[in-house]
Parts: C-alpha cells; structure tokens; sequence
C-alpha cells in the first residue's frame, strides 16, 4: 500500500476490535471480549450488506440513462484508468419584479404574459413544477395560450396533490420537462429578456420555480414580472383578504378549475387588465402633480445664480439640492430648507428675513403668515442677477442647513449621502453655466428695483420709509370686506392689509374681487371704485 493511500475505516475498526480482544484474553477478561467480538461481526455484516445495496443502486441508475436524450449542457467525460465525472452547464436565469407607473402602463396594458405554476411543494430548489400555464393578453383579451403537465421525474407530495389534484398517474404520462420547458421558451419569446412583462398572483412563487428550473436546464433569462397581489393591495380596498379566489369574487370572474394553472394564469390576466384600468385614473393624477412641481426654465435660472453664488464661497456643495413645493415656491435646502422663492405672472420675489443687509435698494412687500409672518419679506426681483448683494446671505444660510444636517447625522450616526435627500433637483456646473447664460440673454423686465438705477440720497431715504415697520406695506387699490348680502363691513387700503388683518391669503381676496371666485373666507370682496 502506497503512503499517500489511506486505510479504509472498515479496515482499522475491525484492528482496533482485533486488539481489544487479544488484550482482553491476555488479561482473562473473556466476558469482556465476547461480547465485543459479537457486536464487531454484526457492525461487520451490517456494513458489508449496505455497501452491496449500494453499489448495486448505482449500477441500476447508470444502467438506466438514456444517453440519446441527455440534454447539451450535461457532459460525461471518460478517461482511461480514471472514474466518470459528471459536470452540470448552468444556465442564468433572473426574474425582477417592477411597479405599475404611467410610464408602463400603457404599454402593459398592449401586451402581457400571465403566468401560474403548481408545484410538488415549497421549495423551489428541492420541488419541481408540475404543471405551468402561461397566456398570452393583447389589449385586454387573450391571444395565446400554454398549458400543459410535467413530469419533473419526481413524485407529488399527498398534501400538495389534494391542492391541485395532480396526482402521480397523470404526471407518469406526461411530457418531460426538456421537451415542455424547449416548448415553452418558444412561447414566452422576447419575455425571457424583459421586453414584454410577466405577471402572476404572489408572483415570488411562481417566478422563484421558472428561473430555477430555466437555469437547471441551461437557459438564460431576465424577466420583469408584476405582482398582482401587491396591485390589488395598492388599489382595491376593504377586501377580507387578497386571494385570488377572493380578487376573482370581487371582479365578478368564474373560475372551473382553481389551482391549476391554465385556469389561474389566465384569470390573474384579467385581475391585471382591470387593476390596470382601476390605476390608470390614480397614477395620471400622479403625473400631472409631478408636472406642476417640475422646475420652469426661470426657476431653474434662479437656482442656478443661488448655487453659484454659494459655490463661489464653499467648495463643498455637494448635499446642495432645489425642490418645488405643492403651493409653487421654490425651495433650495440642503436636507433642510434655508431659501425661497416663487416665480408669478406679476412678479418674481424671494422671502427674506426682515432684519436682512442691503434692503433699502429693493421694493419689498410683507409676507403672509404661511411665508413666515413680520420676521420675513418678500423681496421683489426681476433677473436673478439682481440679487447680487444677497450672495453672502444665501452662502450664510446655507451653511446653517448643513449643519443642522451634519448635527443630525452625527446624533443618529448616518452618513448623510446615504440618507434621502428630498431636495433632488441637482445642477451640475455645466447646468449653471448654461442657465444663466440664458438668464442673461433674456430682455430686462422693469421693475421698481432702485439697485438697477443711479441711487440718489432722497431715493434712499423714501425707500427706507417704504421699509420702516411703519409703512412696510405698499399702496394700492382699496378693497371691501362685505358679507353674503353684499353689506359694507369694512375697508381695507389694501389687500395686504385685509390678508393681515382677518387672516385670509391675499390671493384669495384678490381672486374673489376679480370674480375668479365667489367668496374668500365667507365674505364677497371689491375694490373701491
């Protein structure tokens, strides 16, 4: 025997046995070397026994290949003086679920493939598909259909045959699962590499045993599938549960045969075209809401003088981002808001904190409670080079926003750039450069901005009158506070006035005196003629 081959473990039990025994009889401990030597022969004929069974097991199954149809991805490779050895070519099949969105929609809607598998139990690694059906919708109603039994070359389990009544005769005269799987690639077409979208009901399931099974067999896939149980979650409520069967009930739809996949699959295509019409109405409401909050090109002018400025003070502006709020201001933050501003038909302005630098060369207006009440004002622009001398103040208040964001971080102890960051309307320098080349070739709108004009002292001195916590708010025409019978109950200098003193938005006075609207808050409005 050669050093490198070791000694089998049969060989050195039956030593050690021999040696206890010799030392046994050595001592005149018979009773203790009859008993061993009795055990020793049965573990003996016990070990003979099982290997023969064994070996013949092995010569039977290989007795039994078939070797005309063993698939190309399964090689035998046999050398002189050397044991067989088998080597399995896999396959890479993936399936990714997606969400229903207004970008998918309709196209999904054109054309799916609803899919259903039943299986000889959980696992989709040690059980096998038993059965598939796969239907093919076009606009609504079906096109193709697949369905057929597999036999997957093991038994169905009792408890997984009284589900969907597949029993082990019906599978013993089935296709074999690389004829139904060749038939069925076929069928599925472009599907396998994610061009038309899959569904199922509790799809994780279904999909788990395809791209198993697929990459067993050598077949590469990258399907994008639906889950009509998360849809039904999103857009039908008030249901007991989220079954099929129940989905199926509340949608008015029959099924004959349950929990076989022919039937199953071709129902979940029909629970995925209604669902389909049921969030069509939700997610293009969706979309016109992201619509209104996308940035204008003025906007996005502003925003990029806001970050140049900032960027011109920090090189840091990385966590810099703008984000259009539901009431249409503009707000720049970096995790937490520090500027604002709104673009309107009569003029741009930007909140300001009252105490602020450099105020009396701009025409200011008092902001509303919502805008931040008499610690703010709103401070009235027409290009955003006009805001020149706010430079510091933005570049100052960003820094309070990034370190309230750093604080934050360091107390929770995240990183900031893995957190989400609201703000997510991001320019590049490129970005900047191109917009406010833009904002600079645009004509100049006038406005009553004395920075743009030679400034003389009486200016000044008017203008820090208009300033004063005094007369802060600017003349305009007088408006009437009156009530559903058009009785006088009050006047106002002017809308700003009104806003202040009864609580209500000055656009909405002011839509109510132009007859956009009836009334704001309870009372009819007019100007004084």
């Amino acid at each position: 025997m050669s050093k490198n081959k070791k000694k089998s473990p049969v060989i050195i039990f039956f030593i050690c046995l021999f040696a206890l025994c010799i030392i046994s009889i050595l001592f005149s401990y018979w009773y203790i070397s009859l008993p061993v030597a009795v055990i020793g022969i049965s573990v003996a004929i016990y070990i003979i026994q099982k290997r023969k069974k064994d070996k013949g097991k092995i010569n039977n199954n290989i007795s039994d290949i078939n070797f005309d149809s063993v698939p190309q991805n399964f090689k035998i490779e046999t050398e002189i003086n050397k044991k067989p050895d088998t080597t399995f070519i896999f396959g890479n099949a993936n399936a990714k679920q997606i969400s229903l969105d207004f970008t998918n929609i309709n196209k999904i809607r054109e054309c799916f493939i609803s899919f259903d598998v039943e299986t000889t139990g959980l696992n989709c690694k040690t059980d096998r598909i038993v059965e598939i059906g796969a239907v093919l919708f076009r606009n609504g109603k079906v096109d193709k259909e697949f369905s057929t039994l597999v036999n997957p070359g093991i038994s169905i389990s009792q408890k997984a045959s009284s589900i969907n009544h597949i029993t082990n005769e019906m599978l013993s005269s089935a296709p074999s699962e690389s004829e139904v799987y060749a038939n069925l690639v076929d069928f599925l077409g472009d599907a396998l590499q994610g061009k038309t979208v899959m569904c199922a009901h509790n799809a994780n399931f279904d999909f788990s045993f395809l791209c198993n099974t697929l990459s067993r067999l050598g077949y590469n896939a990258n399907i994008e599938y639906l889950d009509t149980l998360k849809i039904a979650r999103q857009y039908l409520h008030g249901l007991v549960n989220y079954k099929q069967p129940t989905i199926e009930n509340h949608f008015g739809l029959i099924n004959t045969a349950s929990h076989r996949a022919g039937n199953d699959a071709e129902n979940c295509g029909y629970i995925l075209t209604k669902l389909i019409d049921l969030a069509f109405t939700d997610l293009e409401k969706e979309e016109l809401k992201k619509e209104k909050l996308k940035l204008t090109q003025e906007e996005m002018e502003i925003c990029a003088f806001v970050q140049k400025k900032i960027s011109e003070r920090c090189d840091d502006i990385s966590l810099l981002g703008f984000r259009k709020n539901s009431s249409g201001y503009v707000e720049a933050g970096c995790f937490y808001k520090f500027l604002k501003f709104k673009c309107t038909k009569k003029n741009n302005y930007i909140l300001v904190k009252s105490d602020c630098e450099n105020l009396a060369n701009y025409i200011t207006e008092p902001c509303t409670q919502s805008e931040g009440g008499e610690q703010f004002l709103r401070l009235i622009f027409s290009s955003p080079f006009d805001l020149e001398e706010f430079a510091e103040y933005f570049y100052n208040k960003f820094l309070e926003s990034r370190l309230s964001a750093e604080e934050y971080a360091s107390y929770y102890n995240k990183n900031l750039y893995d957190e989400n960051n609201s703000f997510t309307t991001q320019l590049t320098e490129e970005n900047v450069c191109s917009l406010l080349e833009s904002a600079k070739n645009k004509p100049i709108i006038e406005v009553n901005i004395i920075a743009d004009k030679p400034v003389q002292q009486t200016d000044i001195s008017v203008q820090k009158e208009m300033n004063s916590t005094e007369t802060k708010q600017p003349r305009g025409r007088i408006i009437i506070q009156m009530d559903a019978n058009e009785n006088i109950i009050r006047e106002f200098e002017t809308i700003f006035a009104a806003s202040k003193e009864v609580g209500i938005s000055p656009k909405c006075i002011r839509d109510a005196a132009n007859g956009i609207q009836k009334t704001a808050g309870g009372f009819k409005w007019k100007y004084k003629l």
